[in-house]
């Protein structure tokens, strides 16, 4: 369920009001939005009654306390209309400390998987920044420690059923595949034998590119790695090439447990079995040689053994990041220039500046 935040001022997202005759999509949407609220002001809310065409809701803190919100559900618009508003409090200084409110489980299960993605790789402060920024919410680092383990773990059970189903798309990939493509259509998975069984290792998927025709692409090849977003923590490999108007077309893609040397020699080796032609030199006799650009990270090393007589072209954003960390933006500006220049002269100037802007280390 999306929640609406009002404006950011001073890096704390104001809350929304709840009105009279506010509309929400759903009973659930309207019970969210008046616990954020409870949340943000420090008192504890209470659930009076519900039921699918009402909820009604209170405080906790005092019996006396004239806070209300109601809500009813209206079945022909398919919406939930706020009915009844009493904003005001008698109960502040008698209720539970807002720590311990935002640290329930039950609050946090909720509320955390609206504001953010969380997955392996996401720190408990990051959560607990983004807990503040929304709500002005400040619970414990254990307590989000434990609310992030449990949000992982009903991530895996999902996962676990998404990667059994990886075999079955492989099949359909296969089943689908165009006859006139430019390569090969493969859908490959690789497992891990081990005393408790086989396990799933990495996946290989090359669409073979559709209609384009071996005179229709340049002999170019961008690879990179990225991470993936789910509760394993694993690396996607992606393999990329341009057509002869500049645009960009996918290769080939994998899903791998680390971005590791052996992992990209595995990428790059189905790579060349799909798209044969792309390393045979014999097709660009009267053009030029494949050219593969990289990062200049494990993919480089890998190609090296796989596509041994191609050229090596680096990433022009990353040199001009790591020129930036070294010597600052004036010189990773002159390189991004260096990495546009079409002729020896602007080369030349390019690298004469980077001399003088980084100095002789670089």
């Amino acid at each position: 369920m999306s929640t609406s935040f009002g404006p950011i001022v001073d890096d704390y997202i104001l809350p929304p009001l709840i009105q009279m005759g506010q509309k929400f999509p759903s009973l659930r949407g309207f019970k969210d939005a008046v616990a954020d609220l409870s949340v943000r002001e420090g008192w504890v809310l209470k659930v009076k009654s519900t039921s699918r065409q009402k909820t009604y809701m209170g405080c906790r803190g005092a019996s006396a306390c004239p806070f209300a919100m109601n809500a009813h559900w209206n079945s022909h618009q398919q919406e939930a209309t706020v009915t009844h508003v009493i904003n005001r409090h008698t109960c502040f200084g008698s209720g539970p400390r807002q720590r311990q409110i935002t640290s329930s489980r039950a609050w946090l299960i909720n509320a955390i998987p609206r504001i953010m993605d969380v997955h392996i790789l996401t720190s408990v402060v990051a959560i607990q920044d983004q807990l503040r920024r929304h709500f002005n919410a400040h619970p414990s680092y254990q307590a989000v420690s434990r609310a992030k383990a449990e949000l992982i773990g009903r991530q895996t059970g999902q996962m676990d059923d998404d990667f059994r189903k990886i075999p079955d798309y492989c099949r359909r990939v296969l089943e689908y595949a165009p006859s006139d493509n430019l390569g090969r259509t493969m859908a490959e998975v690789a497992y891990l034998e081990d005393d408790a069984g086989r396990h799933f290792q990495r996946v290989f998927i090359s669409p073979g590119t559709g209609n384009y025709g071996s005179n229709c692409i340049l002999p170019f090849i961008a690879i990179d790695g990225t991470y993936a977003r789910n509760c394993f923590a694993m690396t996607m490999l992606v393999a990329t090439g341009r057509d002869n108007n500049g645009g960009c077309f996918l290769l080939a893609w994998s899903l791998v447990e680390s971005e590791t040397e052996d992992a990209w020699r595995w990428f790059l080796q189905l790579l060349d079995e799909a798209y044969p032609d792309l390393n045979n030199m014999d097709m660009y006799t009267n053009y030029r040689e494949l050219t593969i650009i990289s990062d200049r990270g494990k993919g480089c090393r890998a190609a090296d053994d796989v596509f041994a007589e191609a050229h090596r072209a680096s990433c022009t954003w990353h040199l001009a990041r790591n020129m930036e960390k070294a010597f600052g933006k004036d010189c990773a500006r002159v390189v991004k220039r260096l990495g546009h220049a079409n002729n020896d002269a602007a080369v030349n100037r390019g690298i004469k500046e980077v001399l003088e802007k980084g100095g002789p280390v670089s």
